[in-house]
């Protein structure tokens, strides 16, 4: 259910996970190539625990640590991650952004897949 990605530096402080892997990982290969590099880069900043060079909005309405990757322009692409669990980041989605303004179906998807995970997290726990 949780895969995780390849990162650039082999002393990283956390690993990156796509979760759900099997949709995370359909969803990344189905963005454009510079696209996807682009937050391949900004996550292994990230799991380095240094500022990614995308524009960064916080989901605290989703849940703490919920975090929102953009990148601006016709179209426009989000990757939207969670960072707040034992070390890791969590890669909930990624997408291309096709409404102006709040996007109702990316964050319900999202909360959906948040939800999901800390229930899973916890099972483990």
């Amino acid at each position: 259910m949780i895969e995780k990605a390849t990162c650039i530096d082999s002393n990283k402080k956390r690993e990156i996970e796509y979760y759900p892997a099997k949709a995370v990982r359909k969803e990344m290969d189905s963005l454009p190539e510079r696209r996807r590099d682009k937050f391949l880069v900004d996550l292994n900043l990230i799991a380095h625990n240094q500022a990614p060079t995308c524009q960064v909005t916080h989901l605290n309405d989703i849940g703490n640590g919920v975090t929102e990757l953009k990148i601006n322009g016709r179209p426009a692409f989000r990757c939207i991650f969670y960072t707040k669990e034992d070390g890791k980041v969590y890669v909930l989605h990624a997408t291309e952004k096709t409404t102006n303004g709040s996007d109702r179906q990316l964050k319900n998807v999202v909360a959906q897949r948040y939800k999901q995970l800390r229930s899973d997290l916890k099972e483990v726990a």
